[in-house]
């Protein structure tokens, strides 16, 4: 990626879809506001679409242009601060059937554009993208070495519970207070995740290309204080993991709304 800042004009695109392929575009969108407070917040793809509870409209943006943190949309409006939405779409059966045909990452690529179109639909959303030097942090290996247990291939991964979510399976990662644990995960997908978590954009500069096991235990910045609170996240990817965080500057894809307006209730 360019150091150079690159400013874009403002663009409202609905992509082209290749003959054969699913079409980007929800068959039916309800977007209705909830009033129920901050917490219970819930998102994720369906069988036949994409469905939110709760959510901002920042969140929205995140998921569906695969931001890192929500720090990197600019322009946000004073009222996504408090503004709240539930959010479906759904697929027609044509559509649901040609996207279980087409390979996992192009599935997610009809996926994203789906929801970008449904934002520009209903909140008439107008973005461009700039390139912008930021702070981030770059993950490597820490002078001690790697300390997390590469996957076994065979292990099946039962269910496992935390808190209230069960996940199992190769590839599935779990949060809690002060905790991750990882399934068969990429280095990769630990530094995206710790992106959400610091709020600023983790890059995998390891070269490890593996599959890891790995149990995180830290003390979270807002727990409360007590005699032994544990270590710092930081403090404890190096000590736990092997992994070292490194605070420095580089180039970042960013969005910038130039216009959007609350969409009406359906």
């Amino acid at each position: 990626m360019a150091a150079a800042v690159v400013v874009v004009a403002p663009i409202a695109i609905h992509a082209q879809v290749p003959l054969g392929q699913a079409a980007a575009s929800y068959d039916v969108v309800s977007v209705k506001p909830n009033k129920s407070g901050p917490n219970g917040m819930s998102w994720g793809s369906t069988a036949d679409g994409y469905r939110a509870t709760n959510v901002s409209l920042g969140m929205l943006i995140q998921s569906a242009w695969n931001l890192k943190t929500e720090d990197l949309i600019y322009g946000l409006p004073k009222w996504d601060h408090d503004a709240r939405f539930d959010v479906e779409g759904k697929m027609d059966a044509d559509a649901v059937a040609t996207l279980k045909q087409l390979p996992p990452k192009e599935a997610r690529v009809q996926r994203d554009l789906m929801m970008q179109n449904m934002l520009i639909e209903r909140f008439h959303l107008q973005i461009h993208h700039d390139i912008k030097q930021l702070p981030v942090y770059n993950l490597n290996v820490a002078k001690g070495g790697l300390k997390v247990k590469e996957a076994d291939p065979a292990n099946a991964y039962p269910e496992v519970k935390m808190g209230s979510s069960r996940v199992a399976g190769a590839g599935s990662m779990m949060f809690g207070p002060g905790q991750f644990t990882g399934n068969a995960v990429t280095l990769a997908a630990l530094a995206d995740n710790l992106s959400g978590t610091l709020s600023r954009l983790v890059i995998d500069k390891t070269g490890l290309t593996g599959k890891y096991d790995f149990a995180l235990k830290y003390a979270p910045d807002d727990a409360p204080t007590t005699n032994d609170p544990g270590p710092s996240l930081f403090t404890a990817l190096e000590e736990q993991l092997g992994l070292h965080l490194e605070s420095t500057k580089g180039p970042v894809d960013t969005i910038v709304i130039d216009h959007l307006e609350q969409p009406t209730e359906n």
